[in-house]
């Protein structure tokens, strides 16, 4: 502050307190009277309203000129942003005390600034009593930052360090799992959040174990009961997630979620931690570091754990693909089936006939391989999504596939079976028919075959032949020599 600012606040506030003299000394009479009248009905009635209580401490505040335009500094806590109507309730506090205060819509609308927990401030305003309740709380019409408290420059330090050293970074921290064999809950053993904790938890999942490690929460044992928390937590093998809760409070109440012990601790957790401290609009340390951040302790229940609705949907997604692919192995080799019978009815040989056949014998071994290793993913795949009691509803499901799956291999068998043996007959047929035409048959019956020693091939017609041209003539058991001595007649 400048010294010209010094002396128009000193100047501002005596005249502030000229005008408050004139009008104490003007209505010093006046109270008088309403003393007197008060002492006269206490007399009279031997007894006071609450409420005429409350109005006379109110009125002798309105008179008071030095609390009618008063500036107070302070550091803020407990701030609430009423959304519904618009104002402002918090307090001012220094170290030995507290001031509750309110300012209201028309006139925090005009703030350049949200304030904030732990932020050093000047409010102005006026004093009075809240009759209602018989507080008396300070009505705030301005409010100017003083610089950072003392605990919000603490927090606002740490956070700096931690952030340099990498605890906040978004590639160190861990997915949760899907469906965690125990949660590990840190908070105080009474009061709601642990309530609301595990009956969002039973709600969402039925019987999820649970694991309390029972820590302080607030002042000065808060810190080391919650790392000590952590690690007993980080010891149990069956503890999969941690939740570390607490509900909401000043920033006073929350600090120990701000030290830098605790969060060492959540850094070095071998487990995933979910941290639910305050409410929404509260953010400690302890959020930045955890894997995950969850705006309320029930929130964090919702987060660590799937619905029973929702893995059944799951479920079913899988009992889905799994058929799909059952059906469409099937519906494959039922069709590599038929395309080795469509080529062995084509009349191949007896070689190509008996490499289809092992080529056969491969794709069935194939298949039994497929379908065994799909069985086995699928029942891993239920075991991982599923507790033990829904793989055992889906096992009857199983077995009829399988009992479906051996029925269409009987099918296959029999059909491939049917068709070889048809494939076989109609080769037998075509050899049969092949033999027919055999030469050795038509030499059997008793003729020869004729070749002319100067050109090749057989000798069809006699016109092939001159006299004198030299002849071998294959018989069934033999050739010979000749010479054409000349043509015959023809003659049967």
């Amino acid at each position: 502050m400048t010294r010209a600012d010094y002396a128009a606040r000193w100047s501002e506030r005596h005249i502030r307190n000229s005008g408050s003299n004139k009008r104490i000394a003007t209505t010093s009479s006046t109270r008088k009277n309403n003393q007197l009248q008060f002492q006269t009905a206490r007399d009279a009635q031997k007894f006071y309203t609450v409420s005429e209580v409350n109005k006379y401490i109110a009125d002798l505040f309105a008179r008071d000129g030095e609390l009618t335009a008063v500036s107070v500094k302070g550091e803020i806590s407990n701030f609430t942003n009423h959304l519904a109507s618009g104002h402002f309730y918090f307090s001012i506090k220094d170290a030995a005390s507290k001031l509750n205060c309110v300012m209201f819509r028309n006139n925090n609308r005009l703030l350049k600034f949200m304030p904030q927990n732990g932020q050093a401030v000047v409010v102005r305003g006026y004093v009075s009593v809240y009759q209602q309740r018989g507080e008396y709380q300070l009505y705030a019409s301005s409010i100017e930052k003083e610089g950072a408290g003392d605990l919000y420059k603490k927090y606002i330090e740490l956070k700096e360090k931690l952030e340099k050293k990498g605890y906040f970074d978004e590639a160190r921290k861990r997915k949760l799992p899907a469906l965690p064999r125990r949660i590990g809950i840190i908070t105080a053993p009474e009061g709601s959040v642990v309530c609301d904790i595990i009956n969002i938890l039973n709600r969402r999942f039925p019987n999820m174990p649970v694991l309390l490690a029972p820590a302080y929460v607030q002042g000065k044992m808060a810190a080391p009961s919650i790392c000590a928390a952590i690690e007993r937590l980080n010891a149990a093998e069956d503890v999969d997630v941690i939740i570390l809760a607490r509900g909401g409070g000043s920033i006073e109440e929350l600090w120990p979620f701000n030290e830098e012990t605790v969060a060492d601790a959540i850094y070095a957790s071998a487990k995933p931690v979910i941290s639910a401290v305050g409410h929404q609009t509260d953010f400690t340390i302890s959020d930045f570091v955890s894997d995950l951040r969850a705006p309320t302790p029930s929130a964090a229940a919702e987060l660590a754990v799937f619905s029973k609705n929702e893995m059944l949907v799951r479920l079913c997604k899988i009992k889905e693909r799994l058929t799909l692919n059952l059906t469409g192995t099937f519906a494959k080799n039922r069709s590599s089936v038929i395309l080795c019978g469509q080529k062995l009815s084509a009349g191949a040989p007896e070689k190509k006939l008996e490499n289809l056949r092992m080529h056969l014998d491969r794709i069935e071994i194939k298949m039994r391989s497929i379908l065994k290793e799909r069985r086995m993913n699928a029942r891993a795949a239920l075991e991982r999504c599923s507790p033990f009691g829904y793989i055992s509803a889906f096992r009857p499901l199983l077995d009829k596939y399988g009992r479906r799956l051996t029925d269409i291999k009987k099918m296959a068998s029999m059909a491939l079976i049917k068709r070889s043996t048809a494939a076989d007959a109609r080769l037998s047929s075509t050899w049969l028919k092949f033999s027919v035409y055999d030469y050795k048959k038509v030499l059997q019956l008793g003729y020869s075959i004729v070749r002319s020693v100067k050109k090749p091939g057989i000798i069809k017609s006699k016109n092939d032949l001159a006299a004198n041209d030299k002849i071998t003539l294959k018989f069934i058991d033999g050739s010979v020599n000749a010479i054409v001595t000349g043509h015959a007649e023809n003659s049967e």
